[in-house]
């Protein structure tokens, strides 16, 4: 670009601003070559929680702590935020948690995943989620506890056992 006889490069000419999500309208901004995003969905709702598992869904701790995996889906026309996820002991004594990274997808349409341990000593007995929680990029959160993963036809305990 050249004005007044002074030439500057075009700082948008290779810059791809499209983030892929549907609720944007994306653009360079030619005064500095960075992206620019206009929200123009209403999005009020929380992200879509579409699939929830829990592997394995008993443990042996009899030879040692055990891992246990988290996996879940969620969906979101603003794009998803912080997740995280928690298990208390039968005796609210004992958590574990974890936050996940993304296995699949992106952050409109994503598959989450986390492991966590539950370490030799552990407090027998049914864990239940005490929270599965996440947000949107715009602060639209929801929570869900063992009880409601399983009134959606989802894990929402593990069994921890020390020996058959």
């Amino acid at each position: 670009m050249c004005i007044a006889g002074l030439c500057e490069e075009d700082l948008c000419a290779n810059v791809d601003c499209d983030d892929g999500n549907d609720c944007t309208v994306d653009s360079c901004d030619p005064s500095n070559g960075t992206c620019v995003s206009i929200l123009i969905c209403e999005d009020i709702d929380p992200p879509a929680l579409t699939a929830f598992d829990i592997v394995p869904q008993s443990v042996d701790l009899t030879g040692g702590p055990a891992e246990v995996t988290f996996t879940w889906s969620l969906t979101d026309p603003s794009g998803i935020g912080a997740n995280a996820i928690e298990m208390e002991s039968p005796t609210a004594g004992q958590f574990i948690g974890c936050s996940p990274t993304l296995l699949s997808g992106d952050q409109f349409d994503g598959v989450w995943t986390c492991t966590d341990t539950f370490d030799q000593g552990a407090e027998g007995g049914v864990w239940e989620v005490s929270t599965l929680r996440f947000s949107d990029s715009l602060g639209n959160d929801a929570r869900f506890f063992g009880a409601d993963l399983e009134l959606l036809g989802f894990p929402g305990y593990v069994d921890v056992t020390y020996g058959p």
